[in-house]
């Protein structure tokens, strides 16, 4: 958490709102949650510019600023939030930046756990495609390795909502793969923006156990799986993502997934299919929800669950 849905919902409620918003100043709270440069750098960078947009690729939230084009990349990992907010609402504990903007309004990110991260960016230092997903040109480099900051945007795999991926695609990927098919789709550099909430949602409705090695499925079980990857993050855009407990879009507001999920966060409870106890176990170290009876643990007998 959170995965591409929150994020992008995180992005739709920001776009409005910072559109030509111009930073008067920025506050640091806490100076090692900034990636990309140093904090004094950054601060100082980002006083007196001005939004122009925002953008998302994968998990990564993109703002693009003017004058550069720069791009201001923040990963939220897994309790970050990035919440809008008036001159007079409190201060939420784990503050650790905030944007005050010329008309007053301030721009916090805040982080119990302090993984989530903020980079400052060229564009031009950018892999092509982000730099296009920011909303700052297609200029950036197309190197798949990038300067320091964080490498794991330099390296993504295709939008599960994109053209790009299709069954054919994710089969390649997959091809002779031994590794869990979980553990693989939660690689970004395969596709980017799946998590563990999403990633158990559609091997369910799949029907693919998540410990089955990726290299074992059939073509039609890739082509449902496909389908499935891009209905379940639809819908979970279309609710505004999952709050389990820190998540909240640029406004504050939890989203709504939650009650629909059907197996993630919901263990030893009846799977709405089948009736039967939905269960978790342990795949490549992730804890995994799944219902055994409609995800079977062997096709054709020949492989198992470790």
């Amino acid at each position: 958490m959170p995965e591409l849905p929150e994020v992008e919902t995180v992005r739709r409620t920001l776009a409005p709102e910072l559109e030509a918003a111009v930073v008067r100043r920025v506050d640091m709270r806490s100076r090692d949650v900034v990636g990309r440069p140093d904090a004094e750098t950054f601060a100082a960078e980002l006083a007196g510019s001005r939004f122009t947009g925002a953008g998302r690729r994968g998990k990564y939230l993109l703002l693009p600023v003017a004058p550069g084009p720069r791009v201001l990349v923040v990963h939220l990992r897994m309790t970050g939030r990035l919440v809008l907010a008036g001159p007079e609402d409190p201060e939420p504990p784990h503050t650790h930046v905030v944007f005050q903007l010329e008309d007053g309004r301030l721009l916090r990110f805040a982080d119990v756990r302090r993984f989530g991260r903020l980079y400052l960016y060229e564009a031009r230092e950018l892999p092509a495609d982000v730099a296009e997903a920011a909303g700052a040109g297609a200029s950036g480099r197309t190197a798949a390795a990038g300067p320091d900051g964080s490498p794991g945007l330099f390296t993504l795999g295709p939008e599960p909502l994109s053209r790009r991926f299709d069954a054919r695609l994710l089969g390649e990927r997959l091809r002779g793969r031994k590794a869990p098919i979980k553990a693989v789709l939660l690689d970004q550099r395969v596709v980017a923006g799946l998590g563990n909430i999403y990633v158990d949602e559609a091997l369910f409705r799949a029907g693919i156990h998540p410990a089955r090695p990726a290299g074992d499925l059939a073509p039609d079980e890739t082509r449902r799986l496909v389908r499935e990857i891009r209905s379940v993050i639809r819908q979970a855009v279309e609710r505004r993502g999952t709050t389990l407990s820190d998540y909240v879009d640029g406004y504050g507001r939890p989203g709504s997934m939650g009650p629909h999920l059907a197996v993630y966060g919901r263990s030893g409870e009846p799977c709405r299919r089948c009736r039967g106890p939905v269960e978790k176990i342990r795949v490549a170290g992730r804890g995994t929800h799944l219902c055994p009876r409609c995800q079977p643990a062997r096709r054709e007998g020949h492989w198992k669950v470790n």
